[in-house]
Order: structure tokens, then sequence, then C-alpha cells
């Protein structure tokens, strides 16, 4: 239940899409700092943890200050003030000069070719095929394939050698 929202933890808990985004904001989280800020191992214990607290402290693994700033915007407490969906996807860390500069031309390909179909009436295409922010390249994709199995291969022999 690491990923739970603070809401959701109360008697009567009003659901809505922000539930959904300090999720969002939980799995960056982890994915930076191979962490969960709070990970109780019982559901009643996680919700008192959240209870206590009134915010998430910074980890040092976190040193990007626009990064901090979306994910504490996405994990705040407070629903209501807790970043939307949309005004997430405008944050600077994804519409900075800096972040424009990290598209590959890769990913500016694949969203001309997805402008292309749309023009020739391909219904699948979304906004989201056009912009080449949304977009991850095939070369980064299989880099982290090939990490998992090696990873995986790694571990699978490890636990041979152990049980031998």
């Amino acid at each position: 239940m690491s990923r739970g929202s603070p809401e959701q933890f109360l008697d009567n808990p009003i659901i809505t899409q922000k539930v959904d985004i300090y999720a969002l904001g939980i799995t960056f989280y982890r994915l930076i700092t191979h962490k969960y800020p709070v990970n109780e191992q019982m559901l009643e214990e996680q919700g008192k943890k959240l209870a206590t607290l009134k915010s998430l402290d910074r980890p040092e693994e976190i040193k990007d200050n626009i990064l901090w700033d979306l994910i504490s915007k996405m994990l705040e407490f407070d629903p209501d003030k807790r970043i939307t969906a949309a005004d997430a996807l405008q944050h600077p860390y994804f519409t900075s000069p800096e972040a424009v500069a990290d598209i590959s031309q890769q990913q500016k390909q694949l969203a001309g070719l997805a402008m292309i179909k749309q023009i020739l009436e391909y219904s699948r295409i979304t906004e989201f095929d056009n912009d080449p922010s949304f977009i991850v390249a095939e070369s980064i994709i299989k880099q982290f394939i090939i990490l998992d199995l090696l990873k995986k291969q790694i571990l699978k022999k490890m636990n041979k050698d152990v049980s031998r």
C-alpha cells in the first residue's frame, strides 16, 4: 500500500483523479530513489504514518530542484492543493528549454511520422503521438530491457549458486 494517498486513509474518502497524481508522484519518487517515501507493511500503519506527516522531506537522491518541485506538488498531502494532470504536463520539468533540448532526433522523427499519419486521417493518432516530448525512442526502451534481462540472469545465477 506504499502508493496510497493520504485521503484514501480517511473515514469517508472522496476519491478523485488526484489519487492517481499522488500515485504517479510515488512512482517517480521510487524510480529515482529506489524506495518509497512512506513504506509501512500494514495498511493501518501506513495511514497512521501519513496522518502524522504534513509533507515529505526531500531525499538526498533528488538533486534537481525542478524535479523536486514537480514531485513535491504531486505528493502534496492536501488533494485540493495537489497539482492537476494538465498542470503537471505544463510543469517546467517537461517544458523548460533544458527539457526541450533533451528531445532526440528520433523522437522528433517519430512525431513527424505521427503528424503525417494524422493528416492522412489515421484515426488512432493522438496529440501525444504528435508531441516528441511524449515519445520514448525504441533505442532507449531497448536499453532498459537489456539491463533488466541481464539483472534477471545475474540473480538467477546467484540463486543457483546459493542453493548448491
